[in-house]
């Protein structure tokens, strides 16, 4: 059965209003989306961990092909969300990037992508993307369910 998945669409708000500031600061900028229901189930991590219990390889291969697609600059992982019907509802991701840090502390930047690369097994949906020469297995990032944060490391 063909499954579909895509990550939901976010606003960005500037809040000017001063009442607003018990939630946010004035004119900070927040992002927002729709309220996901159902069980949330996390396909894989930003340290190369991969859910075992479901079949990831298509997500897996989604992560890999945005390194491909950006000519390796950048890979979203940390992939989680919903089912809804026949389709899964995606929130949350991650992006590793050329430079650590450039996007938030999930941002592991080329050791993520190594971390990620270390784990990955290519399937029918990613086996003629452009492979990543000489990965090797981070010292300093382990597999694990949860987020990992540059600032920990």
């Amino acid at each position: 059965m063909e499954k579909r998945a895509g990550f939901k669409l976010l606003w960005i708000f500037d809040i000017p209003d001063e009442d607003s500031a018990k939630i946010v600061f004035p004119n900070e900028y927040v992002c927002m989306e729709p309220f996901l229901t159902g069980t949330y189930q996390k396909f894989n991590a930003n340290n190369g961990w991969v859910n075992p219990n479901m079949n990831v390889s298509l997500i897996h291969a989604f992560s890999y092909w945005t390194w491909a697609h950006s000519g390796g600059k950048y890979l979203v992982c940390d992939i989680q969300g919903v089912r809804d019907d026949d389709e899964y509802l995606l929130t949350d991701p991650a992006i590793h990037s050329d430079e650590a840090g450039k996007y938030g502390n999930a941002d592991l930047g080329p050791e993520g992508m190594e971390a990620f690369f270390s784990t990955h097994k290519c399937t029918e949906f990613c086996k003629n993307l452009h492979k990543p020469r000489n990965i090797r297995r981070p010292r300093r990032i382990r597999p694990s369910p949860g987020t990992t944060y540059g600032f920990t490391l």
